[in-house]
């Protein structure tokens, strides 16, 4: 979840989070977002940010996005 979970109120990504979603690929480790927002905005500003590239789930489930070429998978 992006809201309160990844970010804090202020909508940004703090740094120990940010160290520590990237030390996940140390460990061979998939990270992707779950969110209720649609992808275009704040969530694929995050993936670019922390260099996701698996798919992301969006808009509660509805949308299942590939941060690489911003396309609807699913």
């Amino acid at each position: 979840d992006f809201d309160g979970t990844l970010a804090g109120s202020d909508k940004l990504i703090s740094e120990p989070v940010k160290n520590a979603i990237i030390r996940l690929k140390d460990f061979d480790i998939t990270f992707l977002l779950a969110s209720g927002r649609n992808f275009h905005g704040i969530i694929s500003g995050a993936c670019q940010e922390l260099d996701l590239k698996a798919p992301q789930i969006t808009c509660g489930g509805g949308e299942i996005v590939d941060p690489v070429n911003r396309k609807v998978i699913s």
